[in-house]
């Protein structure tokens, strides 16, 4: 008689867990809300506060996408954080995505994530009127200024040395601006400079390149200088100082956000070309007598 009661207890304690988690569940059928932010949640938004404003950017780009696929491999510390969210909780996933995509906070705030966990405001995921999480110790820029170096293994023999420059993005990844001061150690006076950029990401990764055409006459010694940063770049666009150094400037607006301007880290220039007054080039050409073929054509 005790064993039959003590089994019939058991069994009605049994139905009554499993009655209060079943009453816990959502209607997803996902496990019972939990009263306190998930570790991968706060993990995560923890990893996104480290991250610069570019590569922010970045992280916002992917989750704009959609689709949500982690990379392969995984290399950089955005990589980690898209993995990251990927494997999310879908509720801990979806409220992180919102705010990564311009929703705002509301959703985080819904899985009882507070500002202090969230963090300072974080441009550009955060709207520029943020006031959520500790104040930004600067104020918020639309750009961001990336590394520019000589391109590795450049040829120096054009005579033409370029003395400094700098790059910046902007966040969202719709344009690029890039201004350099460069100078002719030649003998000859060059009209005409071909200068070749390149982008690069992750690993030295080439993004893009391309090309820019600075005609003009550059005397034997003679220093040609662009602005040397980027607030001197935005003055002399207002109208203030020496506008003619916008000349050494090149701006690219795509319009659309860029992949390759998301994810550049620094930025390579070098002389690709150039023409001087006395109608020889740089690098030089074969000298061909008219009417003949270049050296290795097949004779007729």
């Amino acid at each position: 008689m005790k064993r039959a009661i003590l089994a019939l207890s058991l069994g009605a304690a049994i139905i009554i867990a499993a009655g209060t988690v079943s009453s816990g569940a959502d209607t997803n059928g996902y496990p019972p809300y939990n009263p306190y932010p998930s570790y991968a949640l706060i993990n995560a938004l923890t990893a996104i506060q480290s991250l610069n404003s570019g590569q922010a950017g970045q992280l916002q780009f992917w989750a704009q996408q959609g689709n949500l696929q982690p990379p392969n491999p995984i290399v950089t510390p955005v990589d980690q954080i898209e993995a990251q969210i990927a494997a999310m909780y879908p509720p801990d996933r979806n409220a992180i995505v919102a705010w990564l995509t311009g929703g705002g906070r509301g959703a985080l705030y819904t899985r009882n994530v507070t500002d202090a966990q969230i963090g300072a405001c974080k441009f550009p995921i955060d709207p520029p009127s943020c006031a959520g999480g500790a104040p930004p110790t600067t104020q918020p820029t639309d750009w961001r200024t990336i590394p520019f170096a000589l391109a590795p293994g450049a040829d120096t023999s054009s005579g033409i040395v370029i003395d400094g420059g700098f790059a910046v993005i902007k966040n969202d990844g719709t344009a690029e601006t890039h201004c350099l001061t460069f100078r002719n150690t030649s003998a000859k006076t060059a009209v005409e400079v071909t200068f070749r950029y390149s982008l690069y990401g992750a690993s030295d990764n080439m993004l893009s390149n391309n090309t820019n055409v600075r005609a003009g006459t550059f005397s034997t010694g003679i220093t040609i200088a662009g602005p040397p940063t980027f607030s001197d770049y935005q003055t002399a666009k207002g109208g203030v100082g020496n506008r003619d150094r916008l000349q050494n400037c090149w701006a690219t607006n795509a319009g659309i956000a860029n992949l390759g301007y998301l994810q550049a880290l620094y930025m390579a220039i070098q002389v690709s070309g150039v023409k001087y007054d006395d109608g020889s080039v740089w690098p030089p050409q074969p000298n061909l007598t008219p009417g003949a073929a270049p050296s290795g054509s097949p004779s007729m």
